[in-house]
Formats: structure tokens, C-alpha cells, sequence
């Protein structure tokens, strides 16, 4: 199903960015700003130009049918964009579209441009920038602590836009809880001065 799917992609994912800090450290951690931010900035682009060009309709007749579903759904979901662009259809209006959008649009991207519109989006997308440039000072004085970090937020980012809708309570508080064990690694770390990922920098 979609689920493992989405998981095992973001398990792949995780571990690249994990191992590109771990090898390239700021480099990758700095990259990494541009890269969160993108998806808030470019999916309804994306989508529509996947439509237009016949990818989503080449796309239909090699996916299972969860996938199938999805492409669906986030096409559905772009076309709508257009009509409020900068305001959106409102908080939670995912679940007002009936079958074509059964509850949210498993895409966490697509979901804040339909609901909350360009605005909504930038919010969001700088919110994430934020956060990925927290990490880069983080990288700078821990490696291992960076990587730790950029893996977790690419994870939780990769599952979001495949899966769960983005107000969902227990998806906001493992947001949170993931947050909160980073920064508990980060305090472990300092307080015993040891980081096995400065042992043997390849800068």
C-alpha cells in the first residue's frame, strides 16, 4: 500500500541526506534550506505541468491503484489552486470536495495551496527553511548531531507529502516529539562532549 510505500521512501531519503551531511557537512546542510522550502513553492506548478505534458496519464497505466488514486486526487487539487491562488479555499476545506478529495489530499504541499492559498504556503515553506537553517549552525558545531536532524526533518517531509493529512493532530505531535528528541540528542551531546561524527572530518 501507499503507506509503506511512502514510509520506504522516506527511510531512502533520510539515509541519503543523513550521509550527505555526515560526508559534506555544511554544504549539505545549507543545500538543504532550498530543498524543504521547494515543494511549498513549486507543487501545484509541478503537478499541473505533469498534467499538461501527459506525465500524470503516462504515470496511471504503470502505478497500483493507491498510487493511482493519489495522482488523482493531487491533479484535482492543483486545477482547484487556480481558482483562489493567493487565498486559498479556506482552513480544513480539503475534506469540503467530496469523492474527489476523500478527506485531505495526502499531499502536505498541495493541501496548505488548496486551504490557505500562496500565502499559506510561503508561511509554510519559510517556516521549514527556518528550520533546515537551524540545522545548518547545528551542523557547524556537530556533525553527527546535523545529520541526525536533516534526516528527521526530510523524513517527516517526504511522509507528509505522500501521506496523513497535514492537520491531523498525532501527525502535528510527532512533529513536535521528533523536534524535541533532536533537541535532547543535541543537549546529550553537548553535556558528554562526544560526537563520533567529529572523530574523522572529511572536509
Amino acid at each position: 500500500g501507499l503507506s509503506s510505500d511512502a514510509v520506504l521512501a522516506a527511510l531512502a531519503v533520510g539515509a541519503v541526506v543523513w550521509i550527505a551531511v555526515r560526508l559534506a557537512g555544511r554544504v549539505a546542510a545549507g543545500t538543504l534550506i532550498a530543498l524543504v522550502a521547494a515543494p511549498f513553492v513549486f507543487a501545484p506548478l509541478l503537478v499541473l505541468s505533469g498534467v499538461q505534458k501527459g506525465v500524470f496519464a503516462a504515470l496511471h497505466k504503470l502505478v497500483p491503484a493507491s498510487w493511482d488514486a493519489r495522482l488523482d486526487i493531487w491533479a484535482f487539487a492543483a486545477g482547484n489552486i487556480q481558482h483562489h491562488p493567493l487565498r486559498g479555499w479556506g482552513l480544513d476545506a480539503s475534506r469540503t470536495f467530496g469523492p474527489a478529495i476523500p478527506l485531505h489530499t495526502h499531499n502536505a504541499p498541495l493541501q496548505i495551496w488548496l486551504e490557505l492559498g500562496a500565502v499559506g504556503a510561503a508561511l509554510v515553506g519559510v517556516f521549514f527553511a527556518w528550520v533546515a537553517y537551524g540545522i545548518l549552525g547545528l551542523t557547524a558545531r556537530s556533525r553527527g548531531n546535523g545529520a541526525m536532524a536533516a534526516a528527521a526533518l526530510t523524513t517527516y517531509i517526504v511522509i507528509g507529502g505522500l501521506s496523513f493529512g497535514v492537520w491531523q493532530e498525532w501527525w502535528l505531535a510527532l512533529g513536535a516529539l521528533t523536534l524535541i528528541a533532536c533537541n535532547l540528542a543535541t543537549r546529550a551531546t553537548a553535556i558528554s562532549g562526544f560526537d563520533e561524527g567529529e572523530l574523522a572530518p572529511l572536509n
